[in-house]
């Protein structure tokens, strides 16, 4: 398959060749008849993004490689762009790591300004892909270096009063202007937008939104993104404030080692001013209790903010909550897929699908194999690339031994990497129980699949979301169907029918097959129809049937369990006496819990081990233990991994340093190593 990729440091080459791969519908027509594939649906396209700097790599690029290693992207299938400098820009080293990571992959890279194929384990296209990326790198920094001695001189004019005729300051050359800025001959001035920009500053006062204001803006000729209006009410630019960032270069040079030093000038006046700064102040804090009233909205989904849950067209699904119905929706706000779909349906589609592959996270077991190996690649990597460099610096050691040499190396790069693969792919085997699952390992994820469902405890539903990440590589949800890939390669393809109801919500899982294995399978059991599809049928749609028309027993339900109110029965005949449920008594069993433990870790896992209930941990963990009667510690220790953590101990006798350490010591504790100082300790006397 073909993919494109397209980018662009700034707007002002949107209209150049960068971008114009894009839209050369007869070359890439060509590239997939030559190589008898298709075109991937996806454009991978990066505006604004610089390569020199890596921010593509947080782009559209970095959602490449991750589709690399979800195996969306294969082995075979062809990358296209311009040119290779469009991938990266880089230093050499940094610049070969992306590269590398492609041709590891297997994919080929094709360059259509040069029409060059860029092969793995071919040595010339690595030679030229060092060239390439030398070259890219070495302009980059020509450039950046000629542009800050440019805006320091434009700076100094700027500070000695310089300005044009007309009273406008000069462009210093660097950084993206506001929109209703332009320049004209290099002077900065308003435009056509600036009286716009004044009327939403006035909206912005008066308490109107960001969808308002970027409506109003779209229904006077200027199309912003939700983002773009945002940034343009935080800028200082609104005052007429410039802040300059520039990498001091003098210092970089002479300290290459350390951290990069920057030049910071701040240029007020440089702007046109659009408002005062007390108005500017004013919108920033209109926005700030804005989002103070709308903070109690966020929360901790299953699902969402893990990089793992997509729409149909490539983007992350959000958590979010309407009259207190949860939902995951696309977000994107520019993206038209419509996508909603309830939290509790999907999560408990996802837990289902994992019953199969349960896992249990070993917190003390460190996998020193698998660290020796990526240790060993990346010396090696690193050896290989010096070795490399010394070559192309000096062509005198150009030789037939030198590339037989290198030859040798690249090979033995090739089999660490297959060796660390296998070694990866083990360790996710192990996360599972796969082949050998026991009803006792069954039973228990079904009780911990309930628990995660079920709870309202942000610290219960983050463990389910660390858990879902260690086996769960990708979730696809496109109009009912979804594709669970998980960390073994395999996946699972589940479709949700719509019934009649839509309340209710059903699944099944479907079965992937060839056509000719379709025809058997069906010929043999006529419910599989709604079961088994290829590929190609899945495109098509017709694994899409109505819910009401599945045989009975089919549909797994998925829907939220409807809780009926307690009515209290107020007559005399029915006076009830305290339940489990009274506060009294659920508060009761917390502290006859921990007394009977003599001491525990004041955190979730470690009181629910005692056997207290979640909902009651939930419900009482901020309770003043030292007002109950017992000791309180606040501690602060390493465990083995050399991980700092901070608790608190509670207990029902007082302990000194000494019984604090051989309590930490406990095989429950977490691989404890030592108390970070016996002065943190503090002891909260208990009430008499």
């Amino acid at each position: 398959m073909i993919h494109l990729y397209c980018r662009v440091s700034t707007t002002k080459q949107l209209s150049g060749l960068s971008m114009s791969i894009q839209g050369d519908d007869t070359l890439i027509a060509e590239l997939a008849t030559k190589y008898n594939t298709q075109v991937g649906p996806r454009v991978y396209q990066d505006q604004g993004k610089s390569a020199y700097k890596g921010m593509n790599l947080d782009g559209e690029l970095g959602e490449f490689l991750k589709d690399i290693e979800t195996g969306i992207v294969q082995a075979g299938d062809i990358l296209v762009v311009r040119a290779l400098d469009r991938i990266s820009r880089l230093g050499l080293t940094k610049a070969l790591n992306v590269y590398g990571r492609i041709m590891e992959a297997g994919v080929k890279i094709i360059t259509t300004m040069d029409e060059r194929v860029y092969s793995p384990n071919d040595q010339l296209s690595q030679i030229l892909a060092t060239l390439s990326f030398n070259t890219a790198n070495e302009e980059s920094e020509k450039k950046s270096y000629l542009t800050n001695k440019y805006a320091l001189t434009r700076i100094e004019q700027f500070h000695a009063g310089k300005r044009s005729n007309d009273g406008y300051c000069y462009d210093i050359g660097v950084g993206k202007h506001p929109f209703y800025i332009e320049l004209e001959n290099k002077v900065v001035k308003p435009s056509r937008y600036f009286n716009l920009a004044r009327e939403l500053v006035d909206m912005a006062i008066q308490g109107k939104g960001i969808t308002f204001c970027r409506k109003y803006a779209s229904d006077s000729g200027l199309d912003l993104s939700h983002t773009a209006m945002a940034r343009f009410f935080k800028s200082s630019a609104l005052y007429g404030k410039l802040v300059v960032r520039l990498e001091d270069k003098e210092a970089t040079r002479k300290h290459p080692n350390k951290e990069k030093k920057y030049i910071i000038r701040e240029l007020d006046g440089y702007y046109p001013v659009v408002a005062t700064k007390a108005e500017y102040l004013r919108i920033q804090k209109i926005k700030q209790l804005h989002t103070d009233a709308i903070g109690n909205r966020k929360y901790v989904s299953m699902l969402s903010g893990s990089k793992r849950l997509y729409c149909p067209s490539g983007y992350s699904l959000i958590a979010n909550e309407t009259r207190k119905v949860k939902y995951y929706r696309c977000g994107y706000i520019d993206c038209r897929c419509g996508t909603y779909v309830p939290q509790y349906s999907l999560n408990k589609i996802v837990l289902d699908v994992l019953s199969h592959h349960i896992f249990v996270p070993k917190q003390d077991t460190d996998n020193h194999q698998l660290m020796d190996l990526e240790i060993e690649l990346e010396q090696k990597t690193n050896q290989f690339k010096k070795r490399q460099r010394m070559v192309l610096d000096h062509p005198d050691l150009f030789t037939e031994e030198a590339m037989v040499k290198l030859a040798e190396d690249k090979a033995e790069i090739e089999a660490i990497s297959l060796k660390l693969e296998a070694e990866r792919e083990d360790q996710a085997t192990k996360l599972s129980y796969a082949g050998g699952l026991t009803l006792e390992h069954y039973q228990d994820w079904l009780g911990q699949t309930s628990m995660y469902l079920d709870s309202t405890d942000e610290e219960v539903i983050q463990e389910a979301r660390d858990r879902i990440k260690m086996v769960v590589r990708r979730i696809d949800y496109d109009q009912g169907l979804v594709r669970i890939h998980l960390a073994d390669g395999s996946t699972t393809a589940v479709y949700m029918p719509r019934w009649k109801d839509a309340r209710k919500r059903s699944y099944l899982k479907l079965q992937i097959t060839d056509k000719s294995t379709k025809q058997g399978i069906i010929g043999m059991n006529e419910a599989m129809k709604y079961v088994c599809f290829t590929e190609q049928d899945l495109q098509d749609g017709k694994h899409i049937f109505k819910a009401e028309v599945y045989p009975d027993g089919l549909l797994k339900s998925c829907s939220k369990p409807f809780r009926h109110k307690q009515v209290q029965d107020t007559s005399a005949s029915s006076t009830k006496i305290a339940t489990s449920d009274d506060p009294r008594n659920r508060k009761a069993e917390l502290i006859d819990a921990v007394k009977k433990a003599g001491a525990v870790l004041w955190k979730r896992k470690d009181v629910m081990a005692l056997g207290v209930k979640s909902d009651v941990w939930q419900e009482f963990k901020e309770l003043n233990m030292t007002a109950e009667g017992f000791f309180v510690y606040d501690v602060n220790y390493k465990t083995k991994a050399y991980v700092k953590k901070s608790n608190q101990v509670v207990s029902v006798k007082e302990l000194d340093e000494s019984d604090l350490k051989e309590f930490l010591m406990s095989p429950k504790i977490d691989s404890f190593q030592e108390l970070e100082n016996s002065e943190s300790l503090s002891t909260l006397e208990p009430a008499n």
